[in-house]
């Protein structure tokens, strides 16, 4: 596992700074008492029985600060790092629940940077609670050209 963090390219309208880059190292090697991400992931996931929902993974997640080591400076306006989102996927995909991979995968990469670009005081709560595993946010989408669902007659 790499130390590289990922932040999307700057829009169209950004202006270049020299320096800037889409990736940053960061360290986070491993000591033998295993604080490094990796242990602390293995010891939010121990406790938790083979069949635990997604609810439960959330709030171990939150509460072994597993979901905020994600974000450039425990924020999630920050950058993914991918390699510790990749990693977090990997040990929950070996646990065998899908639903519960896809649910950390849609609130980690999608809804919670998404929830912490909006503004006001509800928004910060709101995100803070998911932070420390004591909320959830679903995230939903439509596709216009999608066809209408098929209902019984």
């Amino acid at each position: 596992m790499s130390d590289t963090r990922y932040a999307p390219p700057p829009g169209p309208d950004a202006q270049a700074r020299p320096g800037d880059a889409n990736t940053t190292p960061v360290s986070d090697a491993p000591d033998a008492s295993g604080t490094g991400f990796a242990g602390r992931l293995r010891r939010a996931l121990e406790p938790l029985p083979d069949d635990a929902g997604a609810a439960d993974v959330w709030r171990a997640l939150g509460r072994g600060g597993i979901t905020a080591a994600l974000y450039a400076s425990g924020h999630p306006a920050g950058p993914v790092d991918l390699d510790r989102l990749g990693a977090l996927l990997a040990a929950l995909d070996a646990r065998g629940d899908n639903g519960v991979t896809l649910s950390v995968l849609v609130q980690t990469a999608s809804a919670l940077p998404l929830l912490a670009n909006a503004p006001g005081e509800r928004c910060a709560t709101a995100r803070a609670r998911v932070l420390a595993g004591d909320a959830r946010v679903a995230l939903a989408a439509t596709d216009e050209g999608a066809p209408a669902p098929i209902s019984p007659r």
